[in-house]
């Protein structure tokens, strides 16, 4: 872990990634952790992708840092990723235990949740997942934003989101 507590990005990781079909497979929470870091670091990768979820994963004790591609509040940054077009895919898996921790704008993003913030540009579709006693705590920001934009399955958007067969429980 890096000096704040995340997993630091790692653009070597080995995914199981199918080329030909453009689906990146999320077999483990180390695989989920990892593939928010890349994003968080800049990763513009997965744009356009299908990222599936091939097991229940359950998050506890696993630091999230939720994805965010809206970085202190600009989405043209060269250092922001990108989930442009991206889909991912639960494959009715679910998460467990998910838990956020932050305050003010600490984590860079306006948003608090699995995926924190997505910028301009970052339609996407979630679908077929479930996330199962989630845990989300936001203090009140201390930068000039009116609070906090907190929601499970995506904080704040400034994109095209659709959810499809997505619950809460």
């Amino acid at each position: 872990l890096d000096e704040d507590g995340d997993i630091p990005a790692d653009p070597d990781y080995n995914f199981d990634y199918d080329a030909d079909a453009g689906v990146l497979y999320i077999h483990s929470a180390n695989d989920l952790v990892q593939f928010a870091a890349n994003v968080n670091a800049g990763s513009k990768e997965y744009a356009g992708k299908t990222v599936a979820i091939t097991t229940d994963i359950d998050l506890a004790g696993v630091p999230w840092r939720f994805i965010d591609t809206y970085k202190n509040g600009t989405d043209t940054d060269e250092n922001t990723g990108s989930l442009k077009d991206t889909v991912i895919d639960g494959q009715n898996h679910i998460f467990y235990n998910m838990q956020v921790e932050g305050e003010g704008n600490q984590q860079a993003g306006y948003g608090k949740g699995f995926i924190g913030s997505l910028g301009r540009d970052d339609d996407i579709t979630i679908k077929n997942l479930t996330f199962s006693s989630p845990v989300i705590n936001a203090q009140h920001a201390s930068y000039n934003v009116s609070g906090n934009f907190v929601g499970v399955v995506v904080g704040s958007a400034f994109a095209d989101v659709t959810l499809e067969n997505v619950n809460v429980i």
